[in-house]
C-alpha cells in the first residue's frame, strides 16, 4: 500500500476508534443515588433537598436557552450544558443532558467542550470514570483548538494547545508566545491574570487593528487601556467609537472619563442606560454607588438602601450572582421591608438554579462575610452537593463540618464517619488519610 495510502489509512481508523470509545461510554453512563443517602442517619439531612425550586426567572430563561440551542445557537447550548453539569446538578438526569450537550458540541468544533468531557471522565467525583475515553476527548480538545487557531489567530480555544503540567513561569511563556501571534485574550491574561505588562504595546496594537475592523468591544477595551494609562482624550473617542458599534459596555467607561471631568450627572445617567441595556456590571456599579455614604457622595448622588435594591435586582436578573445572594440576605434579616423567607429563597434558588456561582466561590464569600445566612446556604449547598449528587469533596468536607462542629452543625462523629467512608471508597485522598489517622 502507497505510504499517503497507509497514513490516510491510518487517520481515518485512530479517528473511528477515539469516536467509538467516546460514543460507547456515553451510551453506558447510568446515574444512581449515592450509597451514603441511604444510610437512615442522614434522613432528616436528606428533607428538602432532593428539589430544586426552580424560580420563575430561571423557567424563562431555560426555556429561551433550549429554543435556541434546539434552532442550532451554539452560545445557548454551552450555557444549558455548563448549567446542566453544575455542582448542583451533576448526576442527575440534568447532568446527563448536560454531558450530550457538550459531546454534540465537541463534534462541531468547540475544544472547550471536548475538554469539559475529558475533564469529566477522567474525575472520580462525576460518576463516568473511563481513562480510555478520557484520553481521546482530550487528544479531540487538542486537535480542535489547533484547527480552530489556525484559522482565527484571536480564538478563545488557544489555551487547550497549552499542554498539561505547565508551571506558572511557562505559562507566562506560553501566553507571551500567543500574544506575539495575535490572541488578544493571551496578552490580556498575561496582563490581569500575572500582572505582566512586558506585552502592553502588543495588546494596544492589537487591540486597535480590530477597531479598525468595526470589532466593537476592542475598541471599548482599548478605551480603558487608554484611560488607565491617562490618555483622557484618546480613551474618550475609542469609547464613544465602540458605543456608535452597538457596545453598551463602553457606557461604563465613557462615565469614568465624565467623572474625571467632573460630569458627575452625565456620569450616573451613563451607568443607568449601560444597566438598562443588560450589562450586568453597570448595574452592580449603580447598587453600590447607591448604597455606600461615600461612592453616592462622589456621584453627587443621595445613597438609598431602596434604589440600591432595584439595582441589585437587576444585577442578579443579568447573572451576578453574589449580588442575587445579597438580596438574599436583605430579605432575610428585613432589612428592606419585612422580613421576607420567600424572597429570600427565590434569589438564592437562581444562584443554584443558573449556576451563578461555584460552591468554591460560595465558601470564599462565607469566609469574607460569615453571616448566618450564609451560613445556612453553604451547609444546604454541601448536604445537597453530597447526600443527592453523591460528589466525594463535598462530602469530605461535610465530614469536618460534623467532626468539628462547623458551619452551626452539631457535632456528630458517626455521621462524619459514614461520609468518610463513603469519600474514601471514591478515592477521595484526603477521606481516606482522616480514616486511618482519627479512627
Amino acid at each position: 500500500m502507497p505510504k499517503k495510502q497507509t497514513l490516510l489509512f491510518c487517520l481515518i481508523a485512530s479517528s473511528l476508534m477515539l469516536t467509538s470509545a467516546c460514543d460507547k461510554s456515553f451510551n453506558e453512563i447510568r446515574f444512581s443515588k449515592p450509597k451514603i443517602s441511604l444510610v437512615p442517619a442522614f434522613a432528616n439531612d436528606l428533607k428538602g433537598l432532593d428539589k430544586i425550586e426552580l424560580d420563575d426567572e430561571s423557567r424563562v430563561l431555560f426555556d429561551s436557552l433550549n429554543n435556541k440551542c434546539t434552532d442550532g445557537k451554539d452560545d445557548a447550548c454551552m450555557k444549558l450544558a455548563s448549567i446542566y453539569t453544575s455542582d448542583y446538578n451533576m448526576r442527575s438526569d440534568t447532568f446527563a443532558k448536560g454531558i450530550e450537550l457538550y459531546s454534540k458540541q465537541c463534534d462541531k468544533g468547540f475544544a472547550k467542550a471536548c475538554s469539559f468531557l475529558a475533564k469529566a471522565y477522567s474525575s472520580d467525583r462525576y460518576g463516568i470514570y473511563d481513562q480510555e475515553v478520557a484520553q481521546a476527548y482530550d487528544f479531540r480538545a487538542k486537535s480542535v483548538a489547533k484547527v480552530n487557531f489556525k484559522k482565527d489567530f484571536n480564538t478563545v480555544d488557544y489555551i487547550f494547545l497549552a499542554g498539561n503540567n505547565l508551571d506558572e513561569h511557562e505559562m507566562t511563556l506560553f501566553y507571551k508566545d500567543m500574544c506575539e501571534k495575535g490572541n488578544l485574550d493571551a496578552c490580556k491574561t498575561l496582563r490581569v491574570k500575572y500582572e505582566d505588562l512586558s506585552e502592553s504595546l502588543k495588546e494596544q496594537e492589537l487591540l486597535k487593528k480590530h477597531c479598525d475592523k468595526l470589532d466593537g468591544a476592542s475598541c471599548r477595551v482599548l478605551g480603558e487601556r487608554l484611560f488607565e494609562i491617562g490618555k483622557y482624550e484618546q480613551a474618550k473617542n475609542y469609547l464613544l467609537i465602540a458605543l456608535g458599534l452597538n457596545d453598551k459596555e463602553a457606557l461604563i467607561g465613557l462615565s469614568k472619563v465624565n467623572l474625571h471631568e467632573q460630569n458627575k450627572a452625565e456620569a450616573v445617567e451613563n451607568i443607568k442606560k449601560s444597566c438598562l441595556s443588560g450589562v450586568a456590571s453597570a448595574c452592580t456599579i449603580l447598587a453600590n454607588i447607591f448604597i455606600n455614604k461615600d461612592l453616592a457622595q462622589e456621584y453627587d448622588v443621595k445613597a438609598n438602601k431602596f434604589t440600591a435594591a432595584v439595582y441589585q435586582d437587576k444585577a442578579c436578573y443579568y447573572g451576578d450572582g453574589f449580588q442575587c445572594l445579597i438580596l438574599s440576605d436583605e430579605y432575610l434579616k428585613g432589612y428592606l421591608w419585612e422580613v421576607n423567607e420567600s424572597a429570600s429563597r427565590r434569589y438564592f434558588m437562581r444562584v443554584i438554579n443558573q449556576n451563578l456561582l461555584t460552591c468554591e466561590e460560595l465558601f470564599k464569600l462565607y469566609e469574607q462575610h460569615p453571616t448566618p445566612s450564609l451560613r445556612e446556604k453553604l451547609i444546604i449547598t454541601l448536604k445537597r452537593g453530597c447526600l443527592i449528587n453523591g460528589d466525594s469533596k463535598s462530602c469530605t468536607t461535610l465530614a469536618d463540618a460534623y467532626r468539628n462542629a462547623k458551619y452551626g452543625l452539631i457535632k456528630d462523629f458517626v455521621k462524619a464517619q459514614k461520609l468518610l467512608e463513603y469519600s474514601c471508597n471514591e478515592h477521595d485522598a484526603k477521606a481516606c488519610y482522616t480514616l486511618l489517622t482519627e479512627y
